[in-house]
């Protein structure tokens, strides 16, 4: 899960909810927000109706969009938030 621009990661050495930066080729993230807050909501077939069900619970100044990928592998999923980050800015 990727929050700001920080993916909240679980590993072996790192304790439950540590965040790990992503790197990002833009620094768009440290811009101001100018039009709606943008919610990207991505995974594999688990994550399926979340960004509906999200979107219906938050105001029309939120723009939740969800992407799944069944049966992807995390590095597949992180590769895809990255690319998705960066097409933000």
């Amino acid at each position: 899960m990727i929050v700001n621009g920080v993916s909240a990661t679980k590993g072996s050495n790192k304790k439950v909810g540590k965040a790990t930066p992503v790197k990002t080729a833009c620094n768009c993230l440290s811009k101001p927000r100018e039009n709606k807050n943008k919610i990207l909501i991505i995974g594999d077939s688990q994550a399926r109706g979340c960004a509906a069900n999200l979107a219906s619970s938050l105001s029309k100044t939120f723009e939740v969009t969800g992407t799944v990928i069944p049966g992807s592998r995390l590095d597949n999923i992180t590769s895809v938030a990255r690319r998705e980050i960066n097409s933000l800015c």
